[in-house]
């Protein structure tokens, strides 16, 4: 077979499918020769995804009549080739010809009139047609790629999504240019942005407004080798999707792999499983570049690459290791609400005094009840001596167990509003501002006391958890408890999601572990039982020794409880007489009545209007097999989680709408005025999973 030379219109499919390779390579290379033409406004309106048609319009200088004639030729150009403008090969319209039909209309400042050209395959296929039109450019790409193989690879959806990530990309570098993005025939903008905007401002509309709010902006200027630099780079609470990466080198966009790797590094070493948005625009001497690389003008190559790369390296990694310093949960605006009227007949049949028994909710499934006490609901060690706390099911218990709320004290009178006395005592004389009257209606609600001049001096207990102690709180009488209650109270403390809490709603819950809430904008994934242990581990050490009491009719005692459960003799026995030698102490510190013959009577009312799990009854009584006794800080703390763990096991068998009724009216009440987070939280009790304005951004473009 002889040697023969290819055709030119060969040779030119060739070239075009080298620069031209999808569809936002088209857009890229007409926004480029739309800045080019010194534009204020481009608009871009792309069909099936730029296979069926590209159209930008631009209000630059337009083309005037004798250039237009030669505009679709290979290696013509209007552009510098000394690098000031993004052309300078006059190759992407040409290519573009090549792959799909090109029709331009154009008009300059000195026309009355404008004018059409058509272009297939380099040439001009009639003469150019006068039209009316405004000044400026608008270039029509239609059928790209049309009978040819590679389109069948392409899916409309993957190609609009990588022409909206160029044009966003080009539309918050050139901030000033009104960048407008639409698919054709629809009036849905998908990026519009404005004239004179700034970077920011652009980030905020392309993306939303909580990424742009958690960008540091930086500038970078190095003699050795001579480059300036301007970046803006997430920080430690940003709450992004995916991680997202801008390079611009003298308003080039590339794809630039050493800069890709060093802030992957970076990222990875200092914060972790945190998504990260760095844009860097990067400037060098023009002698320095070399743009002519690939066809898609995408790379690069720099005089001491090497050296510029570890000179960002070192300024981005100290930045990084400061915002690694500083993690947080994003804050939002702190907005109390009143706490509903909450009803107990309503939602809490299934332990009203007038209903149940403990045998209706053991009988039925009880082996299955406890597990799941075990393994959903227990927080921490829970075990007794390695065995595991079962049911038998030829067990059962005779005597019913009601629940009924009563007053300490039968007489005692109504309390006062904790809230109109808003002022910490203190030793000291000293002299407080009054607070007003706040209404009945939030009475249960966190006491807005005043913090002491001591206090804010030494900047112990921040003023946002003080707000959120009991009404009835007094200064603990025991070291221990004080030593206990400074561990959630500073040490611990996450004051970053206190306006969250405040802010919160309830989306719904997702079974009887976890829930949606939604604070301000963003929506979190909550974990409930371990949220309401807290809750009432707190309540129990702010409030020790002076609880309200609920009352058990009729009685049950230890060993009817203890023995629904696997424990052997010795074990119950075991955790019979230490409730009964300590009952004094469970008595009057935590309102635990138990009477000489074992009978349990009386409870702690923590939460008012919220009554523990009866089904769980006898796991909580199991937790006492490990205390200690005769260690004070070790006791109270165990009892108090004890307690916590008990009251944190949500019903199993209520429906869907009870159950978000009682965590919306009666428990998530309490927790956004009363609970004190913990550091533990972020990211494991309390996760961030959606942006509203980011969802809304994505579903308005289906």
């Amino acid at each position: 077979m002889k040697i023969k030379r290819l055709d030119q219109t060969t040779i030119n499919k060739i070239g075009a499918g080298e620069v031209i390779q999808r569809p936002f390579n088209v857009v890229k290379e007409l926004i480029e020769n739309s800045i080019d033409a010194h534009c204020s406004s481009i608009i871009i309106s792309i069909g099936k995804g730029g296979l069926e048609s590209i159209v930008v319009t631009d209000d630059g200088c337009g083309i005037s009549l004798e250039d237009l004639k030669v505009l679709g030729g290979r290696y013509t150009t209007s552009k510098s080739i000394e690098g000031d403008t993004y052309g300078y090969r006059g190759e992407a319209l040409s290519c573009m010809t090549y792959v799909g039909k090109v029709t331009i209309i154009s008009r300059t400042a000195t026309s009355e009139i404008g004018y059409k050209v058509v272009f297939q395959n380099g040439q001009i296929t009639e003469n150019p047609i006068p039209l009316a039109c405004s000044i400026g450019t608008t270039v029509i790409v239609n059928n790209l790629f049309d009978k040819m193989l590679r389109k069948k690879s392409m899916k409309e959806t993957e190609e609009y999504k990588k022409i909206i990530s160029i044009i966003g990309d080009y539309a918050i570098h050139k901030a000033t240019i009104a960048f407008t993005l639409r698919k054709a025939g629809t009036s849905v903008c998908e990026i519009k942005t404005e004239k004179h905007s700034t970077i920011l401002k652009n980030i905020s509309k392309i993306f939303t407004t909580n990424i742009s709010n958690n960008l540091q902006q930086y500038s970078y200027q190095c003699l050795e080798p001579p480059f300036q630099m301007i970046c803006y780079l997430s920080n430690s609470i940003f709450q992004g999707k995916k991680n997202k990466m801008i390079f611009f080198v003298n308003d080039r966009f590339i794809e630039h792999i050493g800069l890709k790797k060093v802030i992957e590094r970076i990222y990875d070493e200092y914060l972790p499983k945190v998504n990260y948005f760095v844009y860097l625009s990067i400037n060098v001497n023009k002698e320095r570049i070399d743009c002519n690389v690939n066809p898609s003008k995408t790379a690069i190559r720099l005089l001491e690459e090497e050296k510029l790369i570890n000179q960002i390296d070192k300024f981005l990694n100290s930045i990084i290791i400061e915002f690694s310093q500083t993690r947080s949960f994003p804050p939002s605006q702190i907005k109390t609400q009143p706490m509903p009227n909450i009803q107990q007949e309503k939602y809490f049949n299934r332990v009203d005094s007038t209903s149940t028994s403990l045998l209706s909710y053991i009988d039925d499934d009880r082996k299955k009840v406890l597990q799941n006490t075990r393994s959903q609901y227990s927080i921490g060690k829970s075990t007794c001596n390695n065995e595991e706390i079962q049911i038998e099911h030829n067990e059962e218990i005779k005597s019913p167990f009601k629940i009924q709320r009563k007053k300490e004290k039968e007489n005692e009178e109504e309390e006062e509003n904790e809230l109109n006395r808003n002022v910490l005592k203190e030793e000291s004389n000293e002299t407080s501002t009054k607070v007003p009257k706040q209404p009945e209606s939030l009475k249960h609600n966190t006491s807005l006391k005043k913090i002491t001049k001591k206090e804010k001096e030494n900047n112990k207990i921040h003023i946002e958890v003080i707000k959120r102690r009991p009404n009835k709180f007094k200064e603990d009488f025991l070291p221990s408890l004080t030593k206990l209650r400074n561990e959630f109270e500073k040490e611990n403390v996450n004051i970053d999601m206190i306006p969250i809490l405040n802010e919160s709603t309830l989306v719904g819950m997702i079974d009887t572990s976890y829930g949606i809430i939604q604070s301000s904008t963003t929506m979190f994934l909550i974990h409930i039982p371990t949220i309401i242990q807290d809750l009432v581990y707190q309540q129990v050490i702010y409030s020790f020794a002076s609880f309200n009491i609920i009352e058990i009719e009729p009685k049950l005692t230890i060993n009817q409880l203890l023995d629904v459960t696997k424990l052997n003799d010795e074990k119950q026995q075991f955790i019979k007489n230490q409730l009964i030698q300590h009952r004094s102490l469970l008595f009057e510190y935590f309102a635990i009545t138990i009477t000489e013959n074992g009978e349990i009577t009386t409870l702690p009312d923590i939460l008012p209007g919220y009554l523990p799990t009866a089904s769980a009854f006898p796991f909580f009584i199991s937790l006492f097999s490990e205390i200690k006794w005769d260690d004070e800080i070790s006791c109270l703390k165990e009892i108090a989680i004890n307690i916590g763990k008990y009251y944190s096991i949500l019903p199993t068998d209520m429906s869907v709408i009870d159950l978000n009724k009682m965590v919306e009216h009666l428990l998530l009440p309490y927790i956004k005025t009363m609970l004190i987070p913990q550091q533990s939280y972020e990211n494991v009790v309390i996760t961030h999973i959606a942006d509203i304005a980011k969802l809304y951004h994505v579903f308005e473009r289906c």
